[in-house]
């Protein structure tokens, strides 16, 4: 029987093999954390509206304007250590002092549950206030 989803086509495949599986989330995952990047800073009006799409261009890994930094992939420093300090993206808005720390994950769906559990151990050890 043929499968016509290229979705499901893709986890059959990179189910049956740990780097292929890998190699697949990795890149997924860079994927979203570049158009979340992307639109952030267009949003921010770091970028304007028309910006190549991000498959044509290489993120920045901080961008900045007058009010507004955002960082891609970067180490954030935190008033105290935390063992997780690199989200994937993190917009920082100087002006009204907040921050908001972007952590994506991109599973297949066979393995939804963790990285969910992964990423939720991450942010308990980060200082929110």
């Amino acid at each position: 029987m043929q499968n016509n989803k290229v979705g499901e086509i893709n986890e059959d495949v990179t189910a049956g093999s740990s780097s292929l599986s890998e190699c697949a989330y990795v890149d997924r995952h860079n994927q979203l954390a570049n158009i979340i990047h992307q639109q952030i800073a267009i949003k921010y009006k770091i970028l304007v509206r028309n910006t190549p799409p991000y498959s044509r261009c290489k993120p920045q890994p901080v961008l900045k304007s007058a009010n507004k930094i955002l960082y891609l992939d970067r180490s954030v420093i935190t008033d105290t250590t935390v063992d997780f300090s690199r989200p994937d993206t993190a917009p920082i808005d100087r002006e009204n002092k907040t921050a908001v720390v972007i952590d994506i994950a991109v599973p297949l769906a066979q393995t939804f549950p963790k990285p969910r559990q992964r990423k939720l151990r991450k942010m308990k050890t980060w200082p929110w206030k």
